[in-house]
């Protein structure tokens, strides 16, 4: 017989976030994924989801009838994972770079306004740009989640795992008054190479400047020992709140899963 997972409601949460972790001292590290990002609205300021990552996609290829039918063809064959489809697409035919572009694209869409960067490298221009705090826009729950780690940093602030792209939890928490420090991972790695004050922002899978970002199966099931070895640590008697995030087949999950089966 399988035995039945029983789930928690939304006040059993809250409880064990609040009076739970002050009476049975525990640290708090969150895992964040895309959605946390993603426009509250239609029409709305947000990091695009699977669907207007796709559509950014098509648009590389609207100028070619046989690619374009091609890309849709692999979409129709690609079931629940359309999303790593259309970008191993991508990465065939246009590359890394590409790719890398596309995200820089939807990452800007969270943007009020862009500056003038004609004469400005691309990444000095998004360095310019993540540092003007007021011209991004933040759901509530990167905002809440911002302010939670500056005002509790004991609690909540020591570390955050993200397989985001985007600097909204560092927004976030600037907005909010914390501080944080980052580390950015597209291949293996070890977590202890960076450090500074605040909250440690761990970037599993890239981020939008200035370094590759994974996408396809083969780049999320890369073997990562030495970024396994660190998450094993750090992860080691933490509560672990998974907000936003599917959970793909990747180091991130291998490990968790070790984790929870390790006596």
């Amino acid at each position: 017989m399988t035995q039945r997972v029983h789930l928690y409601d939304e006040g059993a949460l809250i409880e064990r976030l609040s009076t739970g972790i002050k009476k049975r001292t525990q640290e708090v590290i969150f895992l964040v994924g895309a959605p946390i990002s993603a426009p509250t609205e239609i029409g709305g300021r947000g990091v695009p989801g699977v669907e207007g990552i796709i559509q950014l996609i098509r648009e590389e290829f609207t100028d070619d009838g046989a690619q374009s039918a091609a890309l849709e063809e692999e979409l129709r064959n690609a079931g629940a994972s359309r999303y790593q489809a259309a970008f191993q697409f991508l990465q065939g035919r246009r590359g890394q770079r590409c790719c890398n572009d596309i995200v820089r694209k939807a990452v800007l869409t969270s943007r009020r306004a862009l500056i003038n960067a004609a004469d400005i490298p691309p990444d000095e221009a998004c360095r310019l740009m993540e540092s003007d705090l007021d011209g991004w826009t933040l759901t509530r729950g990167t905002e809440s989640l911002g302010s939670l780690i500056a005002c509790h940093p004991h609690r909540f602030g020591n570390a955050l795992l993200t397989t985001n792209f985007d600097p909204l939890i560092e927004v976030a928490i600037r907005r909010a008054g914390g501080k944080y420090f980052r580390t950015i991972l597209h291949s293996d790695g070890y977590l202890g190479q960076t450090t500074g004050d605040g909250c440690h922002i761990i970037h599993l899978h890239g981020y939008w400047y200035g370094s590759d970002t994974l996408h396809t199966n083969l780049q999320l099931q890369q073997a990562r020992p030495r970024l396994k070895s660190s998450l094993l640590s750090l992860l080691r008697n933490k509560l672990v709140v998974v907000s936003a995030c599917g959970g793909w087949d990747d180091v991130f999950m291998t490990t968790l899963m070790e984790i929870v089966g390790d006596d």
